[in-house]
């Protein structure tokens, strides 16, 4: 009762229809890049992966500070949550107002799959921010806000 709506971005979809073969590469990808670099050397190297290619350095080095904060056991949830999820199937339970927003340029979680993930919930807008990478709040504030605004606006 205390949630009126949701406004998600840049969603990937989960790898838990994906099978145990998958599941387990994904995991083991992800959770090596981390043993091997730690956070600083994970956000040094895998940061640009976040921003499109025009982001400002000012943006980069905002997702490079907050990467190289990342918490190894923080990462490792986060990674199981990405390996074992399925938000596809998780929106059939969601009769709330959605907002799913990805920025044009995202090459993480794409505007085609982003798409997919909105219209899998009952009652969604979605909205593509041109020009943005997968941290579209970060890169463009001056696009993302105002689409939280009218999200928050018309949902409460």
């Amino acid at each position: 009762d205390r949630v009126t709506s949701l406004m998600i971005a840049a969603p990937a979809s989960g790898y838990g229809r994906a099978g145990a073969e998958v599941q387990e590469q994904r995991r083991t990808g992800r959770m090596s890049l981390m043993n091997e670099l730690g956070p600083e050397g994970l956000a040094r190297e895998r940061h640009g992966n976040l921003l499109s290619e025009n982001a400002p350095q000012w943006a980069r080095d905002k997702v490079r500070n907050v990467m190289a904060q990342l918490r190894p056991d923080g990462y490792r949830q986060a990674v199981e949550l990405l390996v074992n999820g399925d938000i596809k199937a998780d929106a059939a339970e969601i009769s709330l107002p959605v907002t799913v927003v990805v920025g044009g340029a995202d090459a993480v979680t794409p505007p085609e799959g982003c798409k997919a993930v909105a219209d899998s919930f009952a009652r969604s807008t979605f909205e593509i921010l041109p020009g943005l990478g997968h941290a579209c709040y970060v890169e463009g504030p001056g696009l993302f806000n105002p689409v939280l605004a009218a999200h928050l606006e018309k949902n409460g």
